[in-house]
């Protein structure tokens, strides 16, 4: 299969500087800053009869900015389904819209979303507040982001 994915200030990255990415491998980044302060990277998973998806979250520069990202008033992070019209936040295992409290310092921690339907998603990250200038700054990181279903015929 073959996909195409929509984006806006979202690169594929690696790191040999910061933990945890350092034996990550490849992985995305998504950065707000002044601006610009939404990121966000669709899929459309139409044909999927879609049951579940996991994403491993953490920050760019655990060291220097984890508090700046975590403790930013109106900050998100939000897979979202496209109905109707508008991107709808869908609630993770743990009945979270804004799953940006899920972070640990220094590490991946994995997201769950389930009992999900074939549709157009997106990981979606937001932060209203940021005055970074930098492009790194007020950075997430996905990894590991697995799809759980089938394709419909």
């Amino acid at each position: 299969a073959q996909y195409t994915f929509n984006k806006n200030r979202v690169q594929i990255n690696t790191s040999t500087k910061y933990a945890p990415h350092i034996e990550a491998g490849a992985f995305l980044v998504l950065s707000t800053k002044v601006g610009n302060k939404e990121a966000w990277i669709e899929f459309d998973w139409v044909s999927l009869n879609l049951t579940k998806i996991t994403i491993d979250l953490s920050v760019w520069n655990n060291d220097k900015y984890f508090e700046t990202i975590v403790n930013s008033q109106g900050a998100r992070i939000s897979l979202e389904k496209y109905v109707d019209g508008q991107w709808v936040a869908v609630k993770n295992t743990d009945n979270l819209e804004n799953v940006l409290s899920k972070l640990v310092k220094g590490q991946y921690t994995t997201v769950s979303f389930e009992n999900l339907t074939a549709g157009k998603y997106r990981l979606y990250y937001t932060d209203p507040q940021t005055t970074a200038s930098g492009n790194t700054t007020t950075a997430i990181t996905a990894d590991n982001i697995k799809v759980y279903g089938y394709k419909n015929k």
